[in-house]
């Protein structure tokens, strides 16, 4: 892992108390799956051929997600489709969410950081993109924005309150930019 990216998840680590792990949103994804019926659940983006019925079967007796994706997994359901399965649940995103956002398409280039010769790379092929670029998440419309500002939400809910609040807001700020290069 570059050095860089280590320091950044370190002081990550400092100023939180902590590193994203699914045992931090485990009672989450529990709390979602008991208090929902199996007709609910089967709205579930992925969550397909009765798996609603394993998921609310499994969650009862699992102390922790590993133990859960251990229960649950089977050569079928893999362990990568559960977990995407789980982030779904988390973040109730419905088949119908999904169906339209993919009608939809995409409506822009979402920019997250950038470098001085990048931002003249941008500059220079601006009038071959079909594609705006937004620097602004504010800016974003549509559907998938609608499924990221909620994921980004949700992913800032086990932080303590004035870090929970500082990372929403950081999901609005402008994109990175390096003077390097």
């Amino acid at each position: 892992m570059p050095t860089a990216t280590v320091n950044l998840l370190t002081n990550y680590q400092k100023e939180n108390k902590l590193l994203h792990t699914w045992d931090l949103y485990y009672p989450f994804v529990q709390y979602k799956i008991l208090s929902s019926s199996c007709e609910q659940l089967r709205d579930i983006y992925e969550c397909e051929e009765g798996l609603e019925y394993r998921l609310k079967e499994t969650i009862k007796f699992a102390p922790t997600y590993t133990d859960w994706i251990d229960l649950l997994k089977t050569k079928r359901y893999t362990r990568t489709r559960l977990q995407r399965l789980a982030t779904h649940v988390l973040t109730n995103t419905t088949k119908e969410e999904m169906q339209s956002a993919h009608s939809e398409g995409l409506r822009h280039i979402q920019l997250l950081g950038f470098t001085t010769k990048g931002q003249q790379f941008l500059k220079q092929t601006r009038k071959q993109r079909n594609l705006p670029i937004l620097t602004k998440r504010a800016k974003a419309t549509g559907r998938i924005a609608e499924l990221e500002e909620r994921a980004a939400i949700i992913y800032a809910q086990p932080l303590l309150t004035h870090a929970r609040n500082s990372a929403i807001k950081a999901e609005f700020t402008p994109p990175i930019q390096l003077n390097k290069y």
